[in-house]
């Protein structure tokens, strides 16, 4: 088993940049056989502006979503190659206006009959090993517009000091999402009705394959806390079974397991 393997998710930053460097690196080779003097990291921008140029800095870094340092060190690089050319603009002479240069456009001309040749290559990789990695991936992209790592990454850490960790379903957890929500259920309404005793008893089938997720907190590997969300119908979730044990209420865990309910929501585009 190699290092990656082993380390999981914990390496998914490097996994992924090395994956793009990986293809970068094929896509280049392609256009040195083809004595062709582009760059694959160019290619987002050129094709930008080669659909709707000029465009600011700001406006740049917005469609292509990288920092503003960033777009203004790569325009720089390649007005100097006489690639892009740059202008002030009329309604604000402090920001630059940027645009493909003669040179560029007939650059790019020269890449684009190459483009779909990539695209198709692209796609036949992605029909055999990963169908559904496009969509993986804006649900992913999505999910960090709502809450960057860092913040899920200092969440976890706040959690950490209490000893607490937020978990998804794991069939080792199913008694104990049982046992909390009877106690919580008997505590606010006395009896169970007969569709929580099915799904408490059954949440894989009553919630997880009819779309709907869990969430558990766990304390020194104890269950402390669950949520639910089951899925209502197509664009909506209800949340239920949010419960804390007793011993561990006011700490935060209800608010943690919250947040984790309405962001997992948010990242499929639905309501909660």
């Amino acid at each position: 088993m190699t290092a990656f393997e082993q380390l999981g998710s914990l390496a998914l930053a490097s996994r992924l940049k090395l994956l793009s460097e990986r293809l970068a690196k094929d896509v280049a080779g392609v256009y040195q056989s083809l004595n062709i003097p582009f760059e694959p990291r160019w290619f987002t921008l050129f094709w930008t502006l080669s659909r709707q140029e000029p465009l600011t800095i700001t406006e740049l870094a917005r469609e292509l979503r990288q920092t503003h340092a960033a777009i203004v060190q790569i325009t720089n690089l390649l007005e100097k190659k006489g690639l892009l050319q740059s202008k002030k603009d009329k309604n604000d002479e402090r920001r630059r206006q940027v645009s493909l240069s003669p040179k560029g456009k007939r650059l790019f001309e020269s890449v684009e009959p190459v483009l779909g040749a990539i695209q198709q290559a692209n796609d036949e990789l992605l029909r055999m090993a990963a169908p559904d990695f496009l969509a993986s991936l804006q649900v992913l992209e999505q999910a960090l517009d709502q809450r960057s790592m860092q913040q899920r990454i200092q969440d976890q850490l706040q959690l950490a000091d209490q000893g607490v960790a937020i978990r998804g379903y794991d069939s080792s957890y199913r008694q104990a999402f049982r046992e909390l929500n009877r106690a919580c259920l008997q505590e606010q309404a006395g009896a169970l009705e007969p569709a929580d005793e099915q799904l408490l008893h059954h949440p894989e089938e009553e919630i997880l394959n009819k779309g709907g997720m869990l969430f558990f907190a766990l304390y020194q590997q104890q269950v402390v806390g669950t949520a639910a969300l089951l899925a209502v119908q197509e664009g909506e979730f209800q949340l239920d079974y949010l419960t804390v044990d007793k011993a561990f209420r006011r700490r935060g865990i209800g608010k943690m397991l919250l947040q984790q309910v309405l962001t997992f929501a948010g990242s499929r585009g639905r309501n909660a």
